[in-house]
């Protein structure tokens, strides 16, 4: 049995008392955090621009797992962490390695999942929230602490090993508790349905130019047949097509934006077998009655000066203007301006009689068009932006490339992509 009344070293509660403070800090940052992801409205020091938006992310598809808030989870980590913080200080250098070699743990995860949001934040949604930075700061010093405490990564295996043999005959209560963490966590996290979930943008780990080796073939003719037909949708390429995919996008969506130009590039280079549909699903509570939460804040903007441009026949230009990449200059754009004064600058670009520009933002058609493509989506099984119907099949899960379009098209030709019979 390990001495109980070992004393610290001078200094070595330092970074101990340091692992207490940021914790605490990470608590009112997640408790802000949690009170917003439910309420909304804007954020004390949250500023709310090109570059920040705390509601734009906060209440994001990303925002939850399982239909838990991540702020909520963040919380309940901080709690952990001041009390495994705690117990070192009570327990002393020896017999309370333990709690650091578990807070140090949680911290390196923590990190990870920091940088994984980060990215999420700035490439997907094209926004930061400040008081979620200030919870990834909070992430990074927890690991450093704990690890400081602990006496570096080399302690890590010793004081877990030290803390499981002072458990001694509870070991046996131990074992199972930690195997239905793990099953749990597990479930959690690879279970069907993704580790995000709710109406909204595709998450990363479903999204379509997801790395890594898919059975396009079999996944599509494992696809439900639901078929919403073009509708008053827009269309390109052939008046007969073999293959036709229709596509329920968004224009502020990032997923949507990615595979526009490998789609655009195959129906150009198949014009006479390939027909592609483009019918409106902005994530935007603006238009959108199926959206519980802020995620896109001009889609339905954009999709009503879409629809304008569409007016003069200029819709695929338009979209074509908003999904650019690159610049004129071909630097990369992380985020497409969509404000009103940029949308309109893009007409004026296009060359648009701006007058009846203008008067196509406030028509009735136009709203009941995008309406129209609003309902079909819901009742078809939209649920995140882009959504495909290949030749009337429900397709998710594939990566959007030329060799999946390519795939899809030697289907059709061979007959694989018919209705199903009834």
């Amino acid at each position: 049995m390990t001495d109980t009344t070992a004393e610290d070293p001078k200094g070595s509660l330092l970074p101990v008392y340091l692992l207490m403070v940021v914790s605490v800090i990470g608590v009112a940052a997640a408790s802000i955090l949690i009170q917003h992801h439910f309420v909304g409205g804007d954020l004390l020091g949250c500023p709310k621009n090109a570059t920040f938006d705390c509601d734009a992310v906060n209440r994001s598809q990303y925002s939850e797992i399982r239909g838990i808030p991540l702020s909520v989870l963040g919380f309940v980590t901080y709690v952990i962490v001041f009390g495994l913080a705690m117990t070192r200080m009570l327990k002393g250098p020896v017999r309370g390695a333990g709690s650091m070699a578990y807070a140090f743990v949680l911290g390196l995860f923590a990190t990870a999942f920091s940088v994984y949001l980060f990215y999420v934040s700035k490439t997907l949604l094209g926004k930061l929230c400040l008081y979620c930075m200030v919870t990834y700061g909070v992430n990074f010093l927890a690991f450093v602490f704990s690890g400081w405490a602990l006496g570096g990564p080399s302690q890590l295996v010793p004081a877990i090993r030290r803390d499981w043999e002072d458990l001694g005959a509870k070991k046996t209560l131990a074992y199972p508790l930690l195997a239905v963490i793990l099953i749990g966590f597990g479930f959690a996290l690879f279970s069907p349905g993704a580790l995000f979930n709710g109406p909204g943008e595709r998450s990363i780990l479903r999204a379509p130019g997801l790395p890594g080796k898919v059975d396009v073939r079999a996944i599509t003719l494992a696809a439900p047949y639901k078929n919403p037909g073009p509708g008053p949708g827009w269309s390109k390429g052939a008046e007969k097509p073999v293959l036709t995919i229709v596509e329920f996008a968004d224009l502020e969506c990032p997923a949507c934006r990615r595979i526009y130009a490998p789609l655009s590039e195959f129906v150009k280079k198949h014009a006479d077998e390939v027909q592609l549909v483009f019918r409106h699903y902005p994530l935007d509570q603006k238009c959108n009655p199926s959206m519980r939460r802020v995620l896109h804040e001009y889609a339905c903007d954009a999709a009503m000066a879409a629809e304008s441009a569409g007016m003069q026949g200029k819709f695929f230009d338009y979209v074509d203007s908003v999904y650019r990449l690159t610049d004129e200059q071909g630097i990369l754009i992380a985020k497409p301006d969509l404000r009103q004064d940029a949308l309109r600058e893009r007409a004026k670009k296009l060359g648009l009689d701006m007058t009846q520009y203008d008067a196509g933002l406030t028509s009735d058609e136009s709203l009941n068009k995008i309406m129209v493509h609003l309902a079909d989506g819901d009742a078809f099984g939209v649920d995140s932006t882009p959504t495909l119907y290949v030749n009337g099949r429900l397709v998710k899960g594939v990566p959007i490339d030329a060799t999946t379009l390519k795939i899809w098209l030697e289907m059709a030709k061979n007959g694989e992509l018919d209705p199903p019979k009834s």
